[in-house]
């Protein structure tokens, strides 16, 4: 989370997760899922709105496992690990929002 100069300098909204292609990826609580696709840098992309103003996004994935609109619970696994979109190798880009904000994950973990 923060600056960092990959591909240029950047803002990194979120932590990246990594291990290996597949590993099950779960919602860090429960809530109801708003995206679940394709989305430019991102890659497989799902978030979830948590109904209180938090919002998570769990990105480069290479499979989603839960559908727009469908009600997830904590622990629920919703994706497989990967590497599709902008990215490097498999991991899991995860990003917190607060009422449209971004927040450090490591606070949360």
């Amino acid at each position: 989370f923060g600056s960092r100069n990959l591909l240029g300098s950047s803002f990194h909204n979120g932590i990246d997760l990594g291990n290996s292609y597949g590993t099950s990826i779960y919602a860090s609580d429960g809530g109801t899922v708003t995206y679940s696709g394709w989305m430019s840098g991102y890659g497989y992309l799902i978030i979830i709105d948590h109904g209180n103003g938090y919002v998570t996004y769990y990105g480069h994935n290479s499979s989603l496992l839960v559908s727009v609109g469908e009600h997830v619970h904590k622990g629920q696994q919703v994706a497989r690990m990967g590497s599709t979109g902008v990215s490097s190798g498999n991991h899991c880009d995860f990003r917190i929002q607060l009422n449209g904000t971004f927040l450090n994950p490591l606070n949360y973990l």
